[in-house]
């Protein structure tokens, strides 16, 4: 139950002004349900869904999304898969039916690469601090109680098997109203430690500098097939 999962469910909306939820499989979950609603209800923040634009929500998701004001970013690399276009322009007219908000991003072709796999700091801690501190990304993760700094570092640790940084996470389970300086301390990027495990293996910001193509679907995936 995502309203209870702590002692106080001060944490779940005074933490984050804006949370954007980056999967577009949202749209397909019954939880979608409870999570807007409950956002909306406490009246902080504003829940956005951001989606390549292949799948096409449901009427009653839409519904919903019109209900609780939840902003639709779509992320916009038709220039570098075509299909896509179709796809974008069947969902935003059913937006704009359901009068639901949304933002259209710009034509892009264009991914970055992180290295993950490819880079090794040798665990230079002076190193990770810089990386972590020019890199401050707001792409949060809330799993049952912990909070996560950045969600690709935890993600790609357990989808990579690099099996580091478990314990780079807040325990809201640990703390209560009285603690809100511990959480702001945090959600700012301070630590005693002063980075993440995953820093050891991320380009970080610098990843820019290393541009690739945005990743095309194969033929047969849910939502993109012609």
């Amino acid at each position: 139950n995502f309203k209870n999962r702590t002692k106080n469910r001060y944490f779940y909306h005074k933490i984050l002004l804006l949370w954007r939820r980056i999967s577009i499989y949202l749209f397909l979950f019954y939880t979608f349900q409870k999570l807007s609603g409950f956002i909306y209800l406490r009246n902080s923040f504003r829940f956005c869904v951001t989606t390549n634009g292949t799948i096409i929500p449901s009427e009653d998701v839409l519904g919903l999304c019109n209900k609780y004001d939840v902003l639709i970013r779509i992320s916009n690399y038709s220039l570098a898969v075509q299909r896509l276009d179709e796809k974008q322009k069947q969902l935003i007219s059913r937006l704009e039916e359901m009068q639901v908000p949304y933002v259209l991003g710009d034509r892009e072709w264009k991914w970055v690469d992180y290295g993950f796999k490819s880079v090794d700091r040798k665990w230079e801690e002076s190193e990770l601090i810089e990386v972590f501190d020019k890199c401050k990304t707001l792409c949060r993760e809330i799993r049952g109680s912990k909070y996560y700094y950045c969600v690709m570092a935890r993600s790609v640790s357990e989808n990579l098997k690099f099996d580091i940084g478990k314990e780079d996470y807040l325990d809201f389970k640990d703390l209560d109203e009285s603690d809100k300086k511990i959480i702001l301390e945090f959600q700012l990027g301070y630590s005693d430690k002063g980075y993440l495990d995953m820093c050891n293996h991320c380009n970080g910001a610098e990843a820019v500098k290393y541009p690739i193509p945005a990743a095309e679907q194969m033929d047969g995936i849910p939502g993109i097939k012609e």
